[in-house]
């Protein structure tokens, strides 16, 4: 188990308070291996022309965490 004290390396998780053996990335990580930001700008969609057939919606389901 990890515990989240001062002396602990910044390298270490974090234990999520709310949930039993779940942690939150540590900020060295979220530093390494993230970025601050996206290089996404939007996009563009042209407008669907309804035929009145079946349209296809892909759906995606996770978990609470």
């Amino acid at each position: 188990m990890v515990v989240n004290s001062t002396s602990a390396s910044s390298k270490n998780p974090t234990a999520d308070p709310a949930e039993e053996n779940a942690f939150f990335p540590s900020s060295w990580s979220l530093g390494q291996y993230t970025s601050a930001k996206t290089d996404f700008d939007g996009t563009t969609i042209d407008a669907p022309t309804y035929d009145g057939s079946r349209w296809k919606v892909p759906v995606i389901a996770t978990e609470e965490r």
